[in-house]
């Protein structure tokens, strides 16, 4: 994700009745950043990531779990997951073994120093329950990256294959992934699914369908179960 996102306000008419399932999320932020900076950001990016799953029909809501404001963290220059959470290790190896440990879904908070397209991390391979954000870029930066965390994915062509984030005429879905020819498309706040239309493009097919590996790992950070949800979502 870069700093800036194109953002649309779309109304969707989605509606479900079924349980809904909660996690929580831990941030960790550096403390050269104020509270009420943080609170603020970390507020709206919980927002953001409930009205995506919401519009997306994704049975799933974030709340926020701890804040924990840490020196170590601002210590750390904002880079890749990788060099962050090999900083963290050398910096302070109690929080990094916390870290790596836990099976709750954790995300460092930073700003960076230098002007950088990147705006979050993650690494599902080696830390699965981990994210890094940047608190200068857009509150979607957070449901994005969690999205990572559940196996959902970028577009990717290979010999004109696409497949995970849809493009659908000028929008693009919540995991696009600002490469230059898809940069200046609006995000629509969804995941990708075969039944999302917008200006009757469709944002999604069989292939191009993010909302289905969500779903397909619904229950790997789940925090409390089955909560009873009937909504209608803008």
């Amino acid at each position: 994700m870069i700093n800036t996102f194109c953002l649309l306000c779309l109304i969707f008419s989605i509606q479900y009745a079924q349980a809904v399932n909660i996690t929580e999320v831990d941030f960790y932020v550096s403390d050269k950043i104020t509270k009420d900076v943080a609170k603020l950001k970390i507020g709206e990016s919980i927002t953001n990531s409930n009205l995506t799953l919401s519009n997306s029909s994704i049975p799933l809501s974030r709340e926020t779990g701890n804040i924990y404001y840490s020196t170590s963290i601002a210590n750390l220059n904002y880079d890749s997951i990788e060099f962050a959470m090999a900083q963290l290790m050398a910096e302070d190896s109690s929080l990094y073994n916390r870290l790596i440990n836990s099976d709750r879904l954790s995300v460092l908070v930073m700003t960076s120093s230098l002007s950088t397209d990147l705006c979050g991390s993650t690494y599902l391979a080696y830390f699965p329950n981990i994210a890094v954000i940047d608190l200068n870029c857009d509150s979607l930066t957070l449901e994005h990256e969690l999205g990572h965390l559940y196996g959902a994915e970028h577009e990717e062509i290979y010999d004109e294959y696409v497949f995970y984030a849809a493009i659908c005429g000028d929008y693009t879905t919540i995991m696009n992934s600002m490469r230059p020819e898809v940069k200046e498309k609006k995000i629509i706040k969804a995941y990708s699914f075969p039944e999302l239309k917008v200006d009757g493009f469709q944002c999604g097919n069989e292939n191009t369908n993010n909302r289905k590996v969500i779903l397909d790992n619904i229950d790997r950070f789940v925090s409390v179960r089955a909560k009873p949800n009937t909504k209608s979502t803008n």
